[in-house]
């Protein structure tokens, strides 16, 4: 089996960046890279050249949000990296408008599960798509911040960046 090749790159805002790695055809990961951890990136060798469509195209979408102006990302995802439970979440987080939040229970009872908030918890935080699945979008019942994989005050950025206040 031929491993299809991978590209990736980094989109710099004022917190780090995102990491985006792709193929030619799917968007495979999006994750934060803490700015005190961007050079190492680089020396890595993580960056494959040439980039491809893709990539660009999530760069631009990418830029566009974190610099206020865009409102959504939609590229395609390669979701078969989760469980179906995780699928379904993450389809379901895909379905927040921007600016807005709901809970994990909402989740729960959106994938038809009412009583799997804890394991929509999970979903979220194994979710391999930063920003392109809005699972910062999601906050305790009562209204709180809760939880985010890659730290609260990102998330605190991110939502205050959709003009949510928290």
């Amino acid at each position: 089996m031929k491993l299809k090749d991978e590209y990736s790159l980094i989109v710099p805002f004022s917190l780090g960046g995102i990491l985006v790695k792709a193929n030619k055809e799917f968007i495979l990961e999006s994750v934060f890279v803490k700015r005190s951890h961007l050079r190492d990136n680089d020396a890595v060798g993580m960056h494959k050249r040439p980039q491809i469509q893709l990539l660009k195209e999530a760069k631009k979408q990418l830029s566009y949000y974190l610099e206020g102006r865009g409102r959504g990302l939609s590229l395609p995802l390669d979701v078969s990296v989760g469980t179906t439970f995780q699928r379904n979440v993450w389809l379901s987080l895909q379905r927040i408008p921007f600016g807005e939040t709901c809970s994990y229970k909402d989740i729960a009872v959106s994938i038809n599960n009412p009583k799997g908030s804890r394991a929509v918890g999970g979903a979220n935080n194994k979710n391999p798509f930063l920003l392109f699945v809005p699972c910062h979008r999601v906050v305790n019942k009562n209204g709180e911040l809760g939880g985010f994989g890659v730290g609260k005050r990102l998330k605190k950025w991110l939502l205050n960046l959709e003009g949510v206040k928290i």
